[in-house]
């Protein structure tokens, strides 16, 4: 993700909708940051400094129950030697301080 781009998305927003874009994506009950972004840089800039990868540079666990702790922990021991950064999403119900102590960064 880009700075300007993500400054540019969310003036756009407040252009199109003449509110501030907080109030504009908070009304939504279901939105996707990365729908809104990718539609950004995908229709709006043409892809103009972007680029699609193929790599998943964060193994990501987007839909689905909360993992127990053992399926965390394959979770993580199954992450490609490209991949540097675990993502859970927030609507599963996974608690960030159990994250946070199965990776032993509670200490």
């Amino acid at each position: 993700w880009r700075r300007d781009t993500v400054l540019a998305m969310c003036g756009r927003i407040e252009k199109v909708h003449g509110r501030d874009w907080v109030e504009v994506i908070g009304s939504a009950r279901k939105f996707s940051e990365c729908m809104i972004y990718g539609h950004s840089v995908d229709d709006l800039l043409d892809g103009a400094s972007h680029f699609h990868g193929s790599e998943e540079f964060c193994r990501v666990h987007w839909t689905g129950e909360a993992l127990s702790d053992d399926e965390f922990r394959r979770f993580v021991a199954s992450m490609a030697p490209e991949q540097v950064a675990i993502g859970m999403q927030s609507f599963i119900g996974t608690d960030i301080g159990r994250i946070r102590r199965l990776i032993g960064l509670d200490r």
